[in-house]
């Protein structure tokens, strides 16, 4: 009995835990160490953002595992006009203005109404971005350039 429950157990955890951690970006840490290898200002890091990016995978605080964000479609569209477009699934959730707030080393996106996953501090490499707010036991937020 022991043998079939440690059995069920065993691959419980590996249906569900098999696909989680393959990320092809940066983990916060690399995101973090590239992001800081560049020189920043409010300026460069409000033009990078500009385009659409889609969430491919949240993790949050406390985790060894993420998940993908697989079957739904969550698009930010940063514009030159310092507007802020949310799409999920081809439907407009949010539309608001947006800036930047400069800190010592970092960044935060402020917008007049609230945005899902955009909490925390910015971190930009490559065509990868990361709102990271794990360090305040919240998730960090890893989205992909698409245009």
């Amino acid at each position: 009995m022991r043998a079939v429950f440690a059995g069920t157990i065993a691959l419980v955890y590996a249906l569900f835990s098999c696909n989680t951690e393959k990320f092809p970006g940066p983990p916060i840490e690399k995101g973090y160490k590239c992001f800081i290898m560049q020189t920043w200002d409010e300026i460069k890091v409000r033009d990078s953002l500009i385009g659409k990016w889609q969430l491919e995978y949240v993790r949050c605080s406390g985790s060894t595992h993420g998940s993908y964000v697989t079957d739904e479609k969550y698009i930010l569209e940063f514009r030159p006009d310092s507007t802020l477009t949310a799409t999920y699934n081809d439907s407009i959730v949010y539309q608001t203005t947006r800036h930047i707030n400069p800190g010592i080393e970092r960044f935060l996106l402020n917008t007049d109404d609230f945005v899902d996953y955009t909490g925390g501090d910015i971190y930009l490499c490559e065509d990868f971005l990361i709102f990271a707010e794990s360090q305040s036991d919240i998730c960090d937020n890893y989205f992909r350039r698409i245009e």
